[in-house]
C-alpha cells in the first residue's frame, strides 16, 4: 500500500498517541459539517486556500511573546493572554450531561404548539431544580410559551446544574406568542438579582495598597481575613473624576460616577499569602485600579453555574402593528400605543449573573404564522454579568424592530468578563454583536460572521444604528478575532453624545482587532473595523475582498494617540491566524494534559478518475482495541448532500490479510454507532461498517465504491477512548483531491484536558518518490477549528517554524520531506475541540495527496 504502510511500519510502538476525526460531545464529523457547517461554514472551508505570501507576525506578538506583567495600561502598546474566555478558561470541553432527564412532555407539554406549554415547561424545570439538577428535554416539535400574569419572562432558571436542551435546532421550535414584550425575556436565567456593584452582607472590603497599572493577578491587599482559596469576588475601582479626567471625558461623565459604575473584575481566588496580605486570582486584570479610585475587593454576590441551553431555535409572533409603516421609528419605543413601544428591550435569552455555563446551538427562526420575515421583536442574546459563558454555534436574526434604547442587538455583552462568543451569526440587524460598559473586559469573540447591519423588518427597513461595536461606557481588554464581516463592520471609537446620560462618549480601550475577514463593505463603508480607542487599540490583519481598515481621529483630542495598525490585506499570511487560539494552546500547554486525539472523519471523493481512498492508522501499546469503522455514502441524504457513491465497502487490512470488510452495514452495530456518539445510518442503506477488535500494529483501510462514485465518508473512531492501554498513533488518509466541493477535508476531535500538539501535513509532490504517480503538485494546507481559519501553510520550507516542523517530523517518526518540496506542514497545539483540515491544490490543482496527523509530545 506504498506510503501508507511503509510510513507506518517505520513507526516506532512507542510513539506518541495519536487519532482522527469528529467525535466527542458533538458526535461524528458528520454530525457537525452537513447540517450546520454546510449552511455556511462549508463555503468557507471549500474556499479557503492556504496564501503563498511570506508569512509575517505582529510587531507586538513575536514568536516569544509572554503575557505581559510590566507593561502599563496608561502609555504602553500591549497584546494581553485573551485565553482565559469562555466555559471553565477553557481548561474544559462543555459538558453532555446525561441526567436525570425531564422530559416536558411528561409534565402536558404540548409539541404541536396548539396549546401553551409555558407552564409545564417551567414545572420540568423545577422538577429538576428540586432534583439537584438535570436536563430538561425538549422533544422534536413547536413549543409554545409566553410570558405568564406579571412575569417578566416566560421560562427562567434559576438554579445550577440545569440543562435545557432540544432535540437540534432544526426539530425544536420555542414560539413566543405574547407580543407585549416590552423589557421582557422568552428565557430568563439569573443568580442573584443585585449587580456586581452589591457588597453582599458580611463581607470584607479590604483596599488595595498599590496602584495596579499593568496586567497582574497578584492583588495586594490591606488585610486577607474572610477571603479563601475558591471564593469568588469583583475587584473593583470607582469612575471618580479623577478617572474621567484621565480619559477626556469630564463634559460628559463628570459627577456620574455611580452610573458608570467603574471598573469591576469577577475573579476566583486561587492562593491567599496573609503573611505578605496578597490575594491571587484566576485571571489577571484588564485594566489599571488605582488606590486614588478607591480600588477594593469584596466577596461576590451569588451566581448560577453549570447551566446549558442547547439545540433548539427561538422565535417571536409578530407584532399585530408589524406591517404599519408608522409606529417603528428610531425613537417611536418612547411612545405608549406604538408597536415599537411594546417590543422595546426585548430579548430572546437573558444570562444575568451566571458563571460557567453555555448557550450552544441555538438558532432564530421565522414562525410560520408571520406575515413578514420577522425572527425576533427586538434583541437577541443578553449576557450581564456574566463570566466564562461560551455561546457557540448560534444563528441570529431579523428583528422586529431596530430602533434607539437598545433594540435590534443579536449579542450583547454588557458588564460581562472573559465570556467567548465563537463561531455564531449575527444577521440583518441594527449591531450583530454589542459590547457595552465599564465592569466589560476580556470577552472574545471568535469567528463567526456579521452580516448586513442598520436593518429592521418593519417600518422602513432601515435604522439609525449600525456596524458591531463597542457601544457605551469604555469597555477595556476584549478580542475579536477572525470575523467573517459580510456588508458589515467592527468598530471601537469615541460615541460622542449618543445616549442618555452619562452619555455613550469614549467606547472603548486596549480592544485587539485580529485578522478579520471582509467579503463586502457595508454600503458607504471602505473598512471592516474602525479603531479609535482611548489610549491604545489595536487592528492586526485583514483579509478578503473586503479588507479596508480605520484609525480616524476625528476626536483626536480624546483618543491620542492613534491606533496600531498593521497588515491591511495580508492577514491570510499572518501568524498565527488566530490569536485566540495560538494564547490558548500556549496557556494549556502549561498544564497537565490528558488531551488526545480520537477519530478520523475524511470527506473525498471515490471511484471512477478519484480511485480508492485510503485511512491509514497504527495502534500502539498493548492489549486489543476496539474499533468502528465506516464509509457512508447513501446515509449522508439526509443531512443535504447529493452525488454520493451509492454502495460503498470497506476493509482493514494488516500487511497483506484482510482482517475485516464490510459491504453492506449489520444492523446489529446500531447501539455501537450510538454510544460512539456516530450519527445513525438509515436502516437498509447501503453504507459500510464494521466493529474489529485488533492488537498492536499498522493498518490500512481502502474505501472502494462499487459500481458508482461520488461523495463519501471515511471514518475510523477509537471505540475505546477511556482506555489507553492501547492508543491509535499516526493516522492518515491518501485520496484524490479535487476542486470545489471535491477538497480533501479531513475533520478530526481533540478530547480531554490541557492541550496536544499536532504535526498535520499535506503531502503531494513527495509522494512521487514511492511511486505514486498523478500527485498533487503543489498542496495548500488549512486548519479550522469550527468554520474558523487557525492555521495555515502552503509550502512547509518557508514557514516561519520550519524548523520545529522537521524537529517533530524526526521525533515522530515521519518520513523526511525536502526543505524545498511544495508539501505543506503545520505544528500547533490544541485544545479539547472539533477541527478540520482543508487541502486543496494551488491554481485549483488536483491529484493524489496524502494527509498525516501526528500527536507530538
Amino acid at each position: 500500500m506504498c506510503l501508507l504502510s511503509r510510513a507506518a511500519e517505520r513507526r516506532s510502538a512507542g510513539a506518541a498517541s495519536n487519532a482522527l476525526a469528529p467525535r466527542g460531545r458533538g458526535g461524528s464529523a458528520l454530525r457537525a459539517w452537513p447540517r450546520r457547517q454546510l449552511r455556511w461554514w462549508a463555503p468557507a472551508l471549500l474556499a479557503a486556500t492556504a496564501c503563498a505570501q511570506a508569512e509575517w507576525r505582529s510587531t507586538l506578538y513575536p514568536e516569544n511573546w509572554t503575557p505581559p506583567t510590566t507593561l502599563r495600561f496608561e502609555t504602553d502598546r500591549l497584546i494581553q493572554d485573551f485565553s482565559y474566555a469562555g466555559y471553565h478558561r477553557g481548561e474544559r470541553e462543555i459538558p453532555a450531561a446525561n441526567g436525570p432527564v425531564f422530559d416536558v412532555t411528561s409534565y402536558g407539554a404540548d409539541p404541536t404548539g396548539v396549546t401553551d406549554s409555558t407552564v409545564a415547561i417551567q414545572s420540568a424545570i423545577n422538577a429538576a431544580i428540586a432534583a439537584g439538577g438535570g436536563v430538561v428535554a425538549l422533544p422534536a416539535g413547536t413549543f409554545t410559551v409566553s410570558p405568564q400574569g406579571t412575569n417578566a419572562y416566560a421560562l427562567r432558571i434559576v438554579a445550577s446544574g440545569i440543562v435545557l436542551r432540544g432535540a437540534g435546532r432544526d426539530r425544536t421550535f420555542l414560539f413566543n406568542a405574547a407580543t407585549a414584550m416590552r423589557g421582557k425575556h422568552i428565557i430568563r436565567v439569573e443568580g442573584s438579582g443585585s449587580s456586581w456593584g452589591t457588597v453582599p452582607s458580611g463581607s470584607p472590603q479590604p483596599r488595595l495598597t498599590e496602584d495596579l497599572l499593568s496586567p497582574t493577578s497578584s492583588i495586594p491587599v490591606a488585610a486577607t481575613t474572610g477571603f479563601a482559596v475558591g471564593d469568588w469576588v469583583v475587584l473593583r475601582a470607582d469612575a471618580t473624576d479623577a478617572f474621567v479626567a484621565e480619559h477626556n471625558m469630564t463634559d460628559l461623565w463628570a459627577g456620574r460616577g455611580s452610573s458608570l459604575g467603574g471598573v469591576m473584575f469577577l475573579r476566583q481566588i486561587t492562593a491567599v499569602d496573609a503573611a505578605a496580605s496578597r490575594l491571587t486570582i484566576d485571571a489577571p486584570i484588564r485594566y489599571y485600579l488605582k488606590t486614588r479610585d478607591d480600588a477594593r475587593v469584596h466577596h461576590a454576590v451569588p451566581h448560577v453555574e453549570e447551566v446549558g441551553l442547547e439545540g433548539f431555535s427561538i422565535g417571536n409572533r409578530e407584532h399585530p402593528a408589524a406591517a404599519s409603516p408608522t409606529g417603528w421609528g428610531e425613537e417611536d419605543y418612547n411612545t405608549a400605543g406604538n408597536g415599537a413601544h411594546d417590543v422595546h428591550g426585548s430579548f430572546a435569552i437573558a444570562f444575568r449573573r451566571v458563571r460557567d455555563s453555555w448557550i450552544s446551538d441555538v438558532a432564530s427562526y421565522r414562525p410560520a404564522g408571520n406575515a413578514m420575515n420577522t425572527h425576533l421583536l427586538s434583541n437577541g442574546i443578553l449576557l450581564q454579568n456574566c463570566r466564562g459563558v461560551t455561546v457557540r454555534n448560534c444563528d441570529l436574526q431579523r428583528p422586529l424592530y431596530g430602533g434607539g434604547g437598545g433594540n435590534g442587538y443579536m449579542y450583547r455583552l454588557q458588564a460581562s468578563n472573559e465570556c467567548l462568543v465563537r463561531d455564531s451569526a449575527a444577521r440583518y440587524n441594527r449591531h450583530g454583536f454589542v459590547i457595552s460598559h465599564m465592569a466589560c473586559s476580556g470577552n472574545v469573540i471568535h469567528g463567526g460572521i456579521g452580516q448586513v447591519t442598520r436593518t429592521q423588518v418593519a417600518g422602513s427597513g432601515t435604522t439609525g444604528g449600525e456596524g458591531s461595536d463597542h457601544h457605551m461606557h469604555l469597555s477595556q481588554s476584549n478580542l475579536i478575532d477572525n470575523v467573517q464581516l459580510d456588508r458589515d463592520f467592527f468598530t471601537a471609537h469615541y460615541r460622542g453624545t449618543s445616549g442618555t446620560p452619562p452619555q455613550h462618549g469614549q467606547g472603548g480601550t486596549h480592544t485587539v482587532f485580529w485578522n478579520l475577514s471582509g467579503t463586502a463593505y457595508q454600503p458607504g463603508k471602505s473598512f471592516i473595523v474602525r479603531s479609535e480607542q482611548a489610549r491604545y487599540g489595536y487592528i492586526i490583519g485583514t483579509r478578503g475582498p473586503a479588507s479596508g481598515l480605520t484609525t480616524p481621529s476625528s476626536a483626536a483630542s480624546r483618543t491620542t494617540p492613534v491606533d496600531h495598525a498593521e497588515g491591511a490585506g495580508q492577514g491570510d499570511s499572518l501568524r498565527p491566524l488566530s490569536l485566540y487560539h495560538d494564547q490558548l494552546g500556549r496557556r494549556l500547554a502549561q498544564l497537565p494534559s490528558t488531551a488526545r486525539l480520537v477519530n478520523l472523519a475524511t470527506r473525498t471523493l471515490v471511484g471512477g478518475t478519484a480511485g480508492t481512498p485510503i485511512a491509514g492508522f497504527v495502534i500502539s501499546g498493548g492489549g486489543i482495541k476496539r474499533m468502528l469503522i465506516r464509509a457512508v455514502g447513501p446515509g449522508l441524504a439526509p443531512f443535504g448532500l447529493t452525488a454520493t457513491v451509492p454502495d460503498p465497502s470497506i476493509a482493514v487490512v494488516s500487511g497483506t490479510s484482510t482482517v475485516a470488510a464490510n459491504d453492506d452495514w449489520n444492523l446489529a452495530d446500531a447501539p455501537t454507532f450510538t454510544g460512539l456518539g456516530a450519527f445513525a445510518l438509515p436502516a437498509g442503506s447501503r453504507d459500510a461498517a464494521v466493529v474489529v477488535s485488533l492488537a498492536a500494529g499498522p493498518y490500512t483501510t481502502p474505501l472502494r465504491s462499487g459500481d458508482g462514485s461520488g461523495i463519501a465518508l471515511l471514518e475510523i473512531y477509537d471505540g475505546q477512548v477511556a482506555e489507553r492501554a492501547s492508543t491509535l498513533v499516526n493516522a492518515s488518509t491518501r485520496a484524490f483531491v479535487g476542486t470545489g466541493d471535491g477538497v480533501l477535508i479531513p475533520g478530526f476531535v481533540v478530547t480531554g484536558t490541557g492541550q496536544v500538539r499536532v504535526l498535520v501535513r499535506a503531502i503531494g509532490p513527495t509522494l512521487a518518490d514511492f511511486g505514486v504517480t498523478g500527485v498533487l503538485a503543489d498542496p495548500e494546507l488549512t486548519l479550522f477549528s469550527g468554520p474558523t481559519p487557525i492555521a495555515a501553510n502552503d509550502n512547509w520550507g518557508a514557514a516561519l517554524n520550519a524548523g520545529e516542523i522537521a524537529a517533530a517530523a524526526r521525533q515522530t517518526g515521519a518520513i523526511a520531506l525536502g526543505e524545498t518540496s511544495r508539501d505543506a506542514a503545520l505544528l500547533v497545539s490544541l485544545a479539547a475541540g472539533s477541527y478540520a483540515a482543508r487541502v486543496g491544490g494551488a491554481g485549483s490543482a488536483t491529484g493524489t495527496a496524502l494527509v498525516e496527523i501526528y500527536v507530538v509530545r
